[in-house]
């Protein structure tokens, strides 16, 4: 016995146990295996608990995985490293990772393998304050995979205007595999410590970029952009 589709229901076999376990029991709980249509209004007394919803409110309180700290060394050594730098610069998902780096040098961030449903978080808590790039790789690390890439998106910083970037490409087919974040050399950036940038994952391969930041001084100043290659 066991769950069925409504298809082998109605023409294979309608033995009673299978109807019933296939029913959603509405006093009991259970879970819905496949997609979800309502038409209609919907109303829920009880709370919601997701993966994108979280990523959608900044919720942080669901990342209770084990955290990568990455060092501004680490960082550093991640721009063309080999693969125990890349190792040690990749984000552990379901976790609020940390971030050290100042953008003294170049530095790199992995993302983890984009499995959908995936949401994991850096949490910035280096003063990014030289004019040098701190890039997120969606390609690179360990299992990564060779197709994935950031969704056809706008990136800002609290979701508001003026310092962003458009990812490249079109939404069926986006190109863009990096994202970098460069400051100023100066006290006036953007994306300070404390910042959180949370990275999700709809469908398995592409990424959304949600960030929280908490901007240095004015604020005014640092850059996005994304590259294909």
């Amino acid at each position: 016995m066991g769950q069925k589709t409504a298809a082998f229901l109605k023409t294979q076999n309608r033995d009673f146990n299978n109807v019933i376990d296939s029913a959603l029991n509405l006093v009991d709980g259970g879970t819905v295996a496949g997609a979800l249509t309502c038409t209609a209004a919907s109303t829920f007394s009880g709370g919601m608990t997701s993966n994108y919803l979280d990523f959608a409110t900044g919720n942080i309180s669901n990342l209770q995985g084990t955290v990568v700290a990455i060092t501004d060394a680490e960082a550093d050594a991640g721009v063309g490293g080999n693969a125990a730098a890349i190792l040690a610069a990749t984000l552990n998902a379901g976790a609020l990772n940390t971030l050290a780096h100042d953008t003294g040098a170049a530095g790199a961030v992995y993302l983890p393998i984009c499995a959908q449903d995936t949401h994991t978080a850096v949490h910035i808590t280096g003063d990014m304050d030289e004019a040098n790039a701190c890039t997120f790789f969606a390609r690179g690390a360990v299992g990564a995979g060779t197709d994935v890439v950031f969704a056809k998106q706008t990136i800002t910083f609290n979701g508001k205007g003026g310092i962003g970037v458009i990812t490249s490409g079109t939404p069926a087919t986006p190109t863009a595999i990096k994202l970098a974040y460069t400051p100023a050399a100066a006290d006036t950036n953007a994306l300070g410590a404390g910042s959180v940038i949370h990275f999700y994952a709809p469908v398995a391969n592409r990424w959304v970029v949600r960030i929280d930041s908490i901007a240095e001084g004015t604020g005014a100043t640092g850059t996005l952009t994304t590259a294909t290659s």
